[in-house]
């Protein structure tokens, strides 16, 4: 066993070093450069020293020679350890100090083992006797005309085989940053320099530049990326390559910054494509105190053309790749586009054959719901009274289905106002307990400060029932139902996520019902506001609950927001614009049974003839006056010699010709005191977007009873005359 002392500036390099010879049982010892190794070897007396040539601070060459001057050590024996395509510089630099043994990089462990077995030998057999002088006739003799010209053609022969082997592997590199970095160590190694430097400025690099440097210390390397600059660099040089010999060692001569190690010779040449100069490339401080000489040029010229185009090739691969990047996000983006227009044109048409439908069906159930309340006090105790009352429920039914097909395509007309939805959560928590089973439990956990929003209460009732009632489905094993109230400050990148427009910030109203049910797969979510898509069994859905639930919502101008996984519960969030309107009180007396009735007389207007009969019928045996029209055009002939008794118009919205809003406004220039009560099946979408008449004109949503609408037409012509 033998004291090893391993000098190399790369950790690898001797670590792997390191485990070759610990199979032979060596004692080791480790330094990053010459002057740590030189202390080491002071302290240590290794038996031999293994050592690179290229190093910071002070390289193997340095490092042998004041290894030597010392007397206590200067007899150790020194193998170099290089660079295979540096061994014929280190065989020259060998010879001049003493070192009668090199290794190469890539030698094998059985040569490394050899190669000490064989020096750790010699040594054994006594000192031999290393001229310590490095006088000129000694020189001379090993430098001779010929031997200089084989060790040049030597020289150029390696370096010109590891310049091919450095650009096939630059040329695999496809990341145009880490190309640079191995280029600035390649060019140092190849040319066997101290110290080099990389720099390019390009606009789409961070910062602007990227500058890597190889044998510089951090506390050097760090200001040195920080100052150096492009336009300063190497003054009169062009773009042409650059040697130089400085021997006052200012660096600033070359444009380099004062912080700079001195520098006596350089060599640079300009990273360069066919098309352009992306910065430069420079090595300076050759080891052996060599100036750069024209071979060098060559090789720096050769290898820097070589990184030039690699790297413009790199950044215009890495360029279309972003490009066709963004064109497939380009693509997908509109793909879903046009997914979202086929699905809005598939809705918008699914909603206009439904509010069609609704529209003619309320008119229809008005006068079955009316003449089968005409006819319980005639069938009072008889057996029929019965068929009267299912007549009566099932028109009831049909109702409410068309009230859920109007929510959902948007066409029933809002009654909006200022609400508090605390308020009407905790008005329907009692009905909602009743609708859940016994192993179903219902938690409110509600802001007590939330803000108000601008809403019909009864369709923001609707939507809690059907998500609450949506839930209760999902848990067939019980569980527990959350609702939850909160208001937001949404800023553009929340709005932007929950799909609302508008800049930010914005004030939101957040209602939750969160459920622990068996959760929503991801085929099932991309379909569950489809109207009429249900996962319920047949006859148990009819798949309008979760679409009337998104067209309230939006119809209030709110997005609903949906998140969940097999067994693992949903989340229904439903998000709606804040207001800071005060609630105002509409607390009014119900006007009692017996008082509805009246004297004044009525002009009504309605296009379907079973709807007109019936309310004539039922007005007048309250006792009203009325004249009736089948349209707006019908009313105007009869009108003028009635105009001035006439109290109240009450007309459909949606007529043939002129509209039920359009007629009021013509009669009501001559007669200011009229009032008015629309009546509609649904609302067209002209006369809710365009706003024919305002959002809180008096308004009965057929099908009606005749005693809504004898209280509707009381509170009308009792109200304060005001418009």
């Amino acid at each position: 066993m033998a004291n090893i002392l391993i000098v190399d500036d790369f950790a690898a390099s001797r670590d792997l070093l390191g485990a070759i010879l610990a199979t032979r049982g060596h004692h080791l010892l480790q330094a990053a450069d010459g002057a740590e190794a030189l202390a080491a070897a002071r302290d240590g007396h290794p038996d031999l020293v293994i050592t690179d040539v290229l190093m910071p601070t002070m390289d193997g060459y340095e490092f042998v020679r004041q290894l030597r001057l010392d007397p206590d050590v200067g007899a150790t024996p020194v193998v170099f350890y290089t660079a295979y395509y540096l061994e014929s510089e280190a065989q020259r630099l060998a010879q001049s100090c003493g070192v009668s043994h090199i290794l190469t990089k890539r030698s094998d462990p059985e040569t490394v083992l050899g190669t000490v077995d064989a020096v750790l030998a010699d040594a054994k057999l006594g000192p031999t006797a290393v001229q310590l002088e490095f006088d000129r006739d000694h020189l001379r003799l090993v430098t001779d005309m010929l031997s200089d010209t084989a060790r040049k053609l030597s020289m150029t022969n390696s370096r010109l085989e590891a310049l091919v082997e450095i650009g096939l592997q630059l040329a695999t590199e496809r990341d145009p940053v880490a190309l640079l970095d191995a280029s600035c160590r390649a060019a140092r190694d190849l040319l066997g320099a101290r110290y080099g430097v990389l720099g390019v400025w390009e606009p789409n690099l961070p910062g602007g530049s990227h500058v890597v440097t190889c044998g510089l210390l951090e506390s050097l390397a760090t200001p040195l990326r920080r100052d150096l600059d492009r336009e300063r660099l190497f003054p009169g040089a062009g773009q042409r390559p650059y040697r130089a010999l400085n021997p006052g060692g200012d660096p600033t001569v070359f444009g380099l910054p004062a912080s700079h190690p001195r520098i006596e010779a350089i060599l640079a040449a300009p990273l360069s494509s066919l098309e352009r100069t992306y910065g430069w490339l420079y090595v300076s401080e050759k080891v052996g105190g060599q100036p750069f000489d024209d071979d060098d040029e060559r090789l720096l010229g050769i290898l820097t053309g070589q990184v030039g185009r690699i790297y413009e090739n790199g950044c215009l691969l890495k360029e279309t790749q972003r490009h066709a990047e963004e064109l497939a996000g380009h693509i997908q983006q509109r793909q879903q586009v046009e997914a979202q227009l086929l699905q809005s044109q598939k809705m918008e048409a699914i909603g206009q054959l439904a509010g069609g439908v609704a529209h003619d069906f309320n008119n229809l159930l008005t006068a079955i719901l009316g003449y089968a309340e005409r006819l319980v006090p005639a069938l009072q105790g008889t057996p029929r009274l019965r068929d009267v009352e299912q007549i009566r429920k099932s028109a009831t039914r049909a109702a409410h289905l068309t009230r859920q097909l109007l929510l959902f395509s948007r066409r029933q007309i809002l009654q909006p106002r200022i609400v508090d939805l605390n308020a009407v959560i905790a008005d329907l928590a009692t009905m909602l307990r009743r609708l859940l089973s016994e192993d179903v439990t219902l938690k409110l956990t509600l802001e007590p400060t939330l803000a108000r929003i601008t809403a019909d209460p009864g369709q923001i009732e609707q939507v809690i029932m059907n998500l609450v009632v949506n839930a209760r489905d999902a848990m067939v094993r019980g569980g527990t139902i959350v609702i939850e109230t909160s208001t937001l400050q949404a800023d553009d990148q929340f709005l932007e996520y929950v799909g609302m427009l508008g800049p930010g910030p914005q004030s939101l109203v957040r209602l939750a019902v969160i459920d622990s049910g068996v959760g929503i797969d991801a085929a099932t979510m991309k379909r569950i506001f489809e109207p009429f898509f249900t996962t319920k069994p047949r006859g148990q859905g009819t798949g309008l609950g979760l679409a009337t639930v998104l067209g309230i919502v939006q119809h209030h101008h709110g997005v609903v927001k949906v998140a969940s996984e097999p067994e693992r519960g949903s989340v229904f969030q439903v998000f709606l614009p804040a207001t800071d309107e005060p609630i105002v009180s509409e607390s009014v007396e119900a006007t009692p049974d017996a008082n509805l009735t009246g004297t004044e007389w009525v002009l009504l207007v309605e296009d379907e003839e079973s709807v007109r009969t019936l309310v004539r019928t039922i007005l007048e045996g309250r006792g009203f006056h009325v004249l009736d029209a089948r349209n707006a055009e019908e009313a105007l002939r009869i009108l003028p010699a009635e105009l001035d008794s006439i109290d109240l118009l009450l007309t459909d919205v949606v007529m043939p010709g002129l509209s039920g809003p359009e007629l009021f406004e013509r009669l009501v220039r001559e007669r200011p005191a009229l009032k008015v009560l629309y009546l509609s099946g649904y609302s067209d979408d002209t006369i809710v977007t365009r706003g024919l008449f305002a959002p809180d004109s008096p308004f009965l949503q057929k099908p009606f009873t005749a005693r809504g609408l004898m209280r509707k037409i009381r509170d009308v012509l009792d109200a304060d005359p005001a418009r």
